[in-house]
């Protein structure tokens, strides 16, 4: 077991063994040793009993890593060790720990699609395909608060909505990598997400006339008959989307949301106007057997989002 004070000239003129390997020991450094194999590769190793086994640390490569800092990590390595810490226990749980993608393939199946609604659902697929893939497969404990703001300040240079979004996004992800056992700290947490100025428009009273008149003009009645409910109701955009023949009593004069963001039913009072449009609608689909006021072109399925319809209307 040769032991001498580690240098420079002393490590390079270390031969390299016919066969196997070689350890050489630092007199200066309690456990630090030098293992030289028949390669000639030449890397630091910490070698220490640990609670009765004799376990082997790698430090690193010499002489990528100087004498120096090779006596410096070993130093690391004692003390932790003076605290009952042990390093190849932190390299092992390293190893098994969870990366972001298998926390994220859990997030989805146990918690967003039994939990959601389709669209949060597709919107955090997009999301985490479009920007936290990248580091899909990092463990948990690997990616750190610097990561997550260089990210979020680079999708803010365009889109400062879409950068928050993305930071809320990984700000879930981490709390429900709790479930399973992740103990370190939210990196998400004390980034300073981006002002969000209202986009919210708001018509004027001079431009009522135009936009009723673009409505009136519309040539799709469906896609007028979906925007006067909209006004009618007040009621958010996916559930007028989503509206069922069997959710109205137009005789009273009410329309029960089942499935609200608050998740339980809701009842909404219909004006007379609305109670109008909707009997206009029955009784044009006299006859069908979608369950939808408003169905979509697929067989089935409700209305998209009509986008293109509202955005020549505001023109």
């Amino acid at each position: 077991m040769p032991r001498f004070a580690f240098t420079k000239a002393h490590l390079d003129a270390l031969a390299a063994p016919e066969t196997g390997r070689l350890y050489v020991y630092d007199v200066k450094t309690p456990g630090l040793a030098l293992c030289v194999t028949a390669a000639s590769t030449k890397t630091f190793y910490f070698c220490r009993r640990v609670n009765g086994p004799y376990q082997r640390i790698r430090i690193g490569p010499w002489p990528a890593l100087s004498v120096e800092q090779a006596r410096a990590e070993a130093k690391k390595i004692t003390g932790l060790m003076a605290q009952g810490i042990n390093p190849q226990d932190r390299k092992r749980a390293t190893r098994a720990e969870t990366t972001l993608g298998e926390l994220w393939e859990r997030y989805l199946t146990t918690h967003a699609r039994p939990h959601k609604k389709p669209r949060s659902v597709r919107e955090d697929e997009r999301l985490y395909g479009r920007f936290l893939a990248p580091l899909a497969g990092r463990k948990l404990s690997c990616i750190r608060k610097v990561d997550l703001q260089a990210l979020h300040t680079r999708i803010g240079r365009d889109t400062p909505y879409q950068a928050n979004h993305v930071l809320a996004l990984a700000h879930t992800l981490f709390e429900h990598a709790r479930d399973i056992g992740f103990e370190g700290p939210n990196p998400v947490h004390g980034i300073r997400r981006f002002n969000e100025v209202s986009r919210e428009r708001f018509l004027q009273a001079d431009e009522l006339a135009a936009f009723f008149k673009a409505l009136r003009d519309e040539p799709s009645t469906k896609h007028r008959d979906f925007f006067l409910i909209c006004l009618f109701t007040g009621a958010r955009r996916g559930n007028v989307q989503s509206m069922k023949w069997a959710d109205l009593a137009l005789d009273r004069g009410t329309w029960t949301i089942p499935d609200t963001k608050a998740n339980r039913p809701q009842t909404v009072p219909l004006v007379p106007e609305a109670v109008a449009v909707l009997r206009s609608r029955q009784a044009a689909a006299n006859g069908s057997d979608s369950p939808w006021v408003f169905p979509g072109r697929r067989e089935g399925r409700y209305i998209g989002e009509p986008a293109k319809a509202w955005a020549k209307i505001l023109a």
